[in-house]
């Protein structure tokens, strides 16, 4: 999987030699994240732009994002007393991600209205979170679980360093010269991360954001 992104950013290099345009702009984005298992968050991101020719940039990107639970579902056998086989609590909060991430954007249509473009990125981030030990509740008079929640006694704090890809899709339109209004969705999963695999629910988290680009 890896090769196969730094095969595409060395594709986009050679295309913007042969091409020789170059041009420099510094983007800011704001946005909410969604966490495929957790509640939503917000992401505030620093972007810089390098146009190898009109239809092609590369780019690095910082910021940060933040989101609270993590949710988990525990599943109980059915019977006539445990007839609630689903309840839900959660085992992580408070969580922080910093990424570090390269890539490249693809313009891949214009009109007078607005520019498509694709994004494709790899890179590198560090996540951290408090995470808990799930209690469960018994009803003593019947035997049914009644509910689990997480146990602040058991609180910790995790960190993670995390390797992951990303892909996107977006909108730009210019709005003054050398201004351009952003509007965009990524998808990123985490490579190395210990939740089950790639592109689970607990690794992979979506994007829409709203950034102005700035040419310098």
């Amino acid at each position: 999987m890896s090769k196969l992104f730094f095969s595409f950013f060395a594709l986009a290099a050679i295309s913007g030699i042969l091409m020789a345009q170059n041009s420099q702009s510094i983007q800011f984005n704001a946005g909410a994240v969604f966490p495929m298992n957790s509640s939503k968050g917000f992401s505030t991101t620093l972007q810089y732009n390098y146009s190898l020719s009109q239809s092609v940039q590369l780019y690095a990107w910082s910021g940060i994002s933040w989101w609270g639970e993590n949710h988990v579902i525990h599943e109980m056998d059915w019977s006539e007393i445990q007839t609630n086989q689903f309840i839900t609590s959660y085992d992580a909060d408070e969580h922080v991600l910093i990424p570090l991430y390269l890539g490249s954007r693809f313009n891949v249509h214009s009109d007078k209205l607005f520019t498509t473009f694709l994004n494709l990125e790899l890179g590198y981030s560090h996540l951290s979170y408090n995470a808990y030990d799930n209690v469960k509740v018994v009803d003593e008079n019947t035997g049914r679980v009644v509910e689990f929640y997480a146990d602040p006694k058991t609180k910790r704090k995790v960190n993670e360093n995390l390797f992951g890809i990303g892909a996107g899709l977006g909108l730009s339109r210019e709005i003054a010269q050398g201004v351009e209004l952003m509007l965009f969705y990524k998808l990123n999963s985490f490579i190395n991360s210990n939740y089950g695999g790639f592109f689970t629910s607990r690794g992979t988290y979506n994007t829409v954001s709203l950034g102005i680009n700035y040419g310098i």
